[in-house]
């Protein structure tokens, strides 16, 4: 990936909505996040991966989350932190050579 993922401007508020949305499975709500909130976890992942693998860790960060947003409860928290968490997850994983923690 030669660019990193452009910052958006994400509220917390459309971000919560958007992850709402997308845990019914609406994909477009699911790619509004992801322009929103990419730039910010681009950040992150590379922080804690690396240039080299910053990518890597984003895709898998993005399609864990995607895969969990049914999942997702507002009142266990912020949209933005759980999915950064994801990313974190990822970044993990890949730390330890793939295996899930």
């Amino acid at each position: 990936m030669s660019d990193a993922p452009r910052a958006g401007n994400c509220p917390v508020a459309a971000a919560r909505g958007l992850l709402l949305q997308a845990g019914r499975g609406d994909r477009d709500a699911f790619a509004e996040l992801y322009d929103a909130t990419s730039g910010l976890a681009w950040r992150f992942a590379r922080s804690l991966a690396g240039e080299a693998n910053a990518a890597e860790v984003l895709v898998q960060g993005y399609v864990e989350a995607w895969r969990a947003a049914p999942r997702f409860d507002p009142a266990q928290g912020c949209a933005l932190a759980w999915l950064l968490r994801h990313v974190e997850r990822a970044a993990s994983e890949q730390w330890s050579g793939g295996v899930a923690s």
